[in-house]
């Protein structure tokens, strides 16, 4: 394997010249400014006490499940049909809104965080995550149609 590997716009590729870095390369370009963003937040959030603190971690935490689950199930749905992607996709997307509705249902009226800073966690974190993840995915070189022994 070469020296740039795993790195956004690399070609890393397994011993059947696929390209299984491509989920990892999403996942990572995701979550690494995540962290950094909602580590800033959870920091701020030290100054407004310890219910504070724990809604940060807690919405850091809803953030980086909620978005993790694309790029995983790109990894394992990866060499299937159009029509079972698509149906993957969007199982995929009704089963993480579902569990983050039953999240925020049940932590609606709990004493021990707060809810201001889980939503300052979630927004700072989607949109890091986002930002990370447009980037990559603009620095990819992803074959969409054909084949790599088509030239052009």
């Amino acid at each position: 394997m070469n020296a740039t590997a795993g790195r956004a716009g690399a070609d890393p590729r397994d011993r059947d010249g696929e390209r299984p870095g491509v989920a990892w390369v999403l996942l990572r370009a995701g979550l690494l400014p995540t962290l950094v963003v909602d580590g800033v937040v959870v920091l701020a959030a030290i100054t407004a006490g310890g219910d504070a603190v724990v809604g940060a971690l807690v919405g850091t935490l809803l953030t980086v499940a909620a978005f993790g689950v694309g790029p995983v199930l790109l990894r394992y749905a990866r060499n299937v049909e159009p029509v079972l992607m698509f149906a993957l996709a969007v199982g995929g997307y009704l089963a993480v809104v579902s569990v983050l509705a039953v999240a925020f249902a049940l932590l609606n009226d709990v004493a021990w965080l707060s809810g201001g800073w889980v939503g300052a966690a979630v927004l700072a974190g989607a949109a890091s995550w986002l930002a990370g993840q447009a980037r990559a995915t603009a620095k990819l070189r992803v074959l969409t149609f054909g084949d790599r022994a088509t030239p052009g």
